[in-house]
């Protein structure tokens, strides 16, 4: 199934529009979490409010509007995700992480983001396992190449940071 996230965020723009009487809103990510490969993924929309520094989060298949709320970021705002840049659907992007992550991990989740790293659009997936190992893989979602792929560590219980 082809996810239309054009239309994901044209109605969750009506809706945000309507509920905070038209505050400058723009969209940052879109967020899922998927168990299998095969997953119907939630959708969750995260819209930024510059002016007041906060969050609001749009889940598409509820149609729930949750915020504001706190905003974790590293630089001075966040970037706005457009979609117009995006050029590789989620499901080829689902396919070519799912290629380079397997047979390598053995994963419980994957959480999957669409948001905007150096000034572009990118798919990013964590794949996590059971020993609290990770893999992130992004992939550019203007041409479809792999730019990073990273084993990690969730929780290090010995205190000592890993290079």
């Amino acid at each position: 199934m082809i996810q239309n996230f054009k239309e994901m965020k044209e109605e969750a723009e009506k809706i945000i529009k309507a509920k905070l009487e038209n505050k400058d809103v723009y969209l940052t990510s879109f967020l899922a979490q998927i168990k299998e490969k095969n997953n119907t993924p939630e959708w969750l929309l995260h819209f930024y409010n510059q002016i007041e520094d906060n969050m609001y989060t749009y889940n598409y298949n509820t149609k729930e509007l949750k915020g504001p709320e706190e905003v974790f970021k590293e630089e001075e705002f966040v970037p706005e995700l457009l979609l117009e840049e995006v050029n590789i659907s989620y499901e080829k992007a689902l396919e070519k992480a799912f290629e380079n992550a397997l047979p390598e991990t053995e994963f419980l989740k994957v959480l999957i983001l669409l948001q905007t790293i150096d000034e572009k659009p990118v798919w990013n997936f964590t794949f996590m396992n059971k020993t609290y190992h990770a893999l992130n893989i992004r992939i550019d979602a203007t041409n479809g190449n792999v730019i990073k792929k990273e084993p990690f560590e969730l929780f290090s219980f010995s205190g000592e940071k890993k290079e």
